[in-house]
């Protein structure tokens, strides 16, 4: 049996949480403002709610961990679609990683920039990974980015992890690109911007 779409979010959503007996409005609450802060929860806001009406909306169990009570977690979600409606509008987030499959499309777009932050400095500032893409012995670690303003980014960083130097690759304007990457993820490129 496979697993419906909205799994994955429903259990980062309930992730931690102590949802056997009941749920408080206060830990709703932290949830969704955790939600609201981008480097808790990676993707934007609005996926969350719509996995979260999804699984409402599925006859299918809403949770396979056996410490969860179906009818919390219903109330929980419920109650968490209730106060995302309630924030709105949310914020969205100035990048999100994007599918690692685009990297295929992207490995070959030309280099736009290098920001001399490592692996651990971007894991840090921006809760995203990268991943480890084996090829002829080599071994690349890369991370697709959609950034806020539409344009799709790969970073391709050095093998190790403290090793300063990370690739930022597109197809997009390359000067428009620059500025976005400037300032939505306020990381320094180097050569620097030409103002």
């Amino acid at each position: 049996m496979t697993n419906p779409p909205w799994r994955g979010y429903v259990n980062m959503l309930t992730y931690g949480l102590a949802l056997g007996r009941g749920v408080d409005a206060a830990t709703v609450s932290r949830r969704v403002t955790e939600l609201m802060r981008t480097d808790v929860f990676g993707l934007p806001v609005s996926d969350y709610h719509s996995a979260a009406l999804a699984a409402l909306a599925d006859d299918t169990p809403l949770t396979t961990e056996p410490e969860h009570n179906q009818a919390v977690v219903r109330d929980f979600l419920v109650r968490l679609v209730a106060e995302l409606e309630r924030r709105r509008p949310w914020p969205e987030p100035p990048a999100y990683a994007g599918d690692l499959h685009d990297w295929d499309g992207l490995c070959h777009a030309p280099v736009i920039g290098r920001t001399p932050a490592s692996r651990a400095a971007f894991r840090d500032a921006f809760n995203s990974g990268f991943h480890p893409l084996h090829s002829e012995g080599q071994v690349s670690y890369v991370l697709v980015l959609r950034l806020r303003t539409g344009q799709t980014i790969a970073l391709r960083a050095p093998a190790a992890y403290h090793e300063p130097g990370i690739d930022i690759l597109t197809f997009a304007s390359a000067a428009t690109t620059r500025a976005d990457v400037r300032d939505l993820l306020k990381i320094k490129l180097d050569p620097p911007l030409e103002e």
